[in-house]
C-alpha cells in the first residue's frame, strides 16, 4: 500500500475546465462526423492529455484514435 501511496503523490491533477470541456467537445463532434462514436467521458480526458501535452497511460488505446494524444499502452 506505501508504495501506491508513493506513486499517487506523484502525480499531477488537472481540473477539467471549460476550455477542456470545449476540445473534448470538439473532438467527439470530430470522430462523429468520420463516423466513430467516442465516448463522451472520453472526450475530457483526450482533451486534457492534449491540451497539457500529457502521456495517457490506458489499456483502451481504440478509445482514443486522435493523433494529438500520446499514449502508454498498459496491455
Amino acid at each position: 500500500m506505501k508504495k501506491s501511496a508513493g506513486l499517487f503523490a506523484r502525480l499531477v491533477v488537472h481540473d477539467v475546465t471549460s476550455a477542456i470541456a470545449a476540445v473534448g467537445g470538439l473532438l467527439k463532434n470530430e470522430w462523429a462526423a468520420k463516423g466513430r462514436i467516442l465516448s463522451i467521458t472520453d472526450m475530457p480526458i483526450a482533451a486534457t492529455a492534449i491540451m497539457h501535452k500529457c502521456v495517457l497511460f490506458t489499456d483502451n488505446v481504440k478509445d482514443f484514435p486522435m493523433s494529438e494524444v500520446r499514449l502508454y499502452p498498459l496491455k
